[in-house]
C-alpha cells in the first residue's frame, strides 16, 4: 500500500485488511507523507506488516512507489495491489 498523508483513508483500508478470511497475507506500507502514519499500524503482528516511510520527492512516481513496495515483499504471491483508500470485501484476497 502505498499512501501519503491520507490518514483516514489508511484506516478504513487497514480495517478492510484485518478483516480478510485468508490467513497467511502481508501487508507492505510504502509511505511518503509529510506525516508518518506507522501508529496506524501497531495492532497488526510484526510478521504481518512492514512499513517504511520514505522522503517525499516530487519527481518520484506513483509506479515507482509502487515498485519498491513489490521489493518489500517478502512472499513469492503478490495479489493485489492494496491501495490506501481500499475498502474490500472479506474474501477479497481469498478470492
Amino acid at each position: 500500500m502505498v499512501t501519503a498523508d491520507r490518514h483516514e483513508l489508511c484506516k478504513r483500508a487497514i480495517t478492510s485488511y484485518t478483516g480478510q478470511t485468508y490467513p497467511n497475507k502481508e501487508l507492505v506500507v510504502l509511505d511518503n507523507g509529510k506525516s508518518p502514519m506507522q501508529d496506524l499500524l501497531q495492532h497488526l503482528p510484526d510478521s504481518e506488516v512492514r512499513y517504511v516511510h520514505v522522503e517525499n520527492n516530487a519527481e518520484t512516481t506513483i509506479g515507482e512507489l509502487r515498485n519498491r513496495s513489490l521489493e518489500m515483499v517478502s512472499g513469492d504471491i503478490v495479489v493485489p495491489q492494496w491501495d490506501d483508500d481500499d475498502w474490500s470485501a472479506p474474501e477479497r484476497l481469498e478470492t
